[in-house]
């Protein structure tokens, strides 16, 4: 039995459908594995994401064309893979727009936000329609009069000898308070727009971290303390740098046991 299991392994691995799969996915699963790891690091941006995005749609649709490049490499994978397929057929394909709507969510959101990265280059005419177009995306958050308050922003940057960056100048604004306060509807549409989270590996890793952190030593524990628990997990570097000394004696002081004598 285990002969037989073993050589029907051996026949389905020998195939060339098998070996073109291998080689097929062997690319495509190495620029998904590339891109993945640059959206989830701290660095990454939504220009950069949505650049990403499209140019992984790009390289699929090319390696659609690639069927004989892709062959050819499959029948030298090994001396053994048959050279010929086993089988013709073709399958009906079930289009999954799931990628589409995340890409088009990206994109709006780029859209929305691009100004603010050339916010130092945009002249009067363009700052306008595009505050004006933040402004009806988060009514909320943004006062309904602030246009002014961007063009003379956008007249305030061209004095500073600070970087043309959303972050430099997100940093600048935060080191100066006076400039937050003069603009904060500026420093407010920054702080939004630096702040949107790119990918959702983040809220991912906090479920298993709250999988780990929430067993059954732990519950009768309300919500809130093993949320902090599983940030202070999750943000482990900082955690091991804080000092924790004086909150230490402070529990000490009140849980203390005292007795009378």
């Amino acid at each position: 039995e285990t002969r037989l299991t073993a050589r029907t392994l051996a026949n389905a691995l020998c195939c060339l459908e098998t070996a073109f799969m291998c080689d097929l996915w062997n690319r495509i699963l190495q620029r998904f594995q590339n891109c993945s790891t640059l959206l989830q690091s701290m660095q990454v941006d939504f220009r950069a994401t949505v650049a990403m995005f499209l140019s992984l749609e790009d390289f699929m649709d090319q390696m659609r064309d690639r069927f004989e490049e892709v062959g050819r490499a499959a029948k030298n994978i090994m001396l053994d893979v048959a050279q010929a397929y086993s089988a013709e057929g073709t399958r009906i394909r079930q289009p999954k727009h799931r990628a589409d709507q995340r890409r088009v969510a990206y994109q709006q959101l780029s859209d929305n936000f691009a100004f603010l990265w050339t916010i130092a280059d945009n002249n009067a005419t363009q700052l306008r329609i595009d505050v004006e177009h933040i402004i009806s995306r988060y009514p909320k958050d943004l006062d309904a009069n602030c246009i002014d308050e961007f063009l003379h922003f956008l007249d305030f940057l061209s004095y500073l000898n600070v970087e043309r960056s959303a972050q430099a100048i997100m940093r600048y604004m935060r080191q100066n308070d006076l400039v937050e306060l003069t603009f904060p509807n500026v420093a407010v549409a920054l702080r939004i727009f630096l702040t949107l989270p790119v990918m959702v590996c983040e809220a991912e890793h906090s479920f298993l971290k709250m999988a780990l952190i929430k067993n059954h030593l732990r519950s009768t524990l309300m919500q809130d303390k093993p949320n902090a628990l599983a940030i202070l997990s999750i943000e482990s570097d900082v955690t091991r740098a804080l000092n924790f000394e004086s909150i230490i004696d402070t529990f000490t002081t009140r849980k203390s046991c005292r007795k009378l004598f």
